[in-house]
């Protein structure tokens, strides 16, 4: 849960499950965009689908990052997402 790509956190999360929702494979993730992917979505200031566009053009995970910067999403604001205390929060929250 605290996995980061390129110092950002949630990313490499977010992207599997972006693949996995495209390709009908989610198996035992929760969904997406779960409530945690849609606090990172919304820092990006991006929406869920065309995060899933992205992340399912990029050949990589780092052309993921590059896609992002490309669109426009806002990557400076995700540095200080913590999803570990977001998601102790919802679960105290009965979220």
């Amino acid at each position: 849960m605290d996995a980061r790509l390129a110092g950002y956190p949630w990313l490499p999360r977010i992207i599997d499950k972006a693949r996995a929702s495209h390709a009908g494979t989610l198996g035992t993730y929760y969904r997406y965009p779960c409530p945690i992917d849609a606090a990172c979505l919304d820092l990006l200031d991006i929406d869920a689908d065309t995060f899933r566009e992205i992340a399912n053009r990029a050949v990589d995970d780092q052309a993921v990052v590059s896609g992002l910067a490309s669109s426009g999403a806002r990557l400076d604001r995700l540095a200080s997402f913590d999803p570990v205390q977001l998601n102790a929060d919802l679960h105290r929250n009965g979220s």
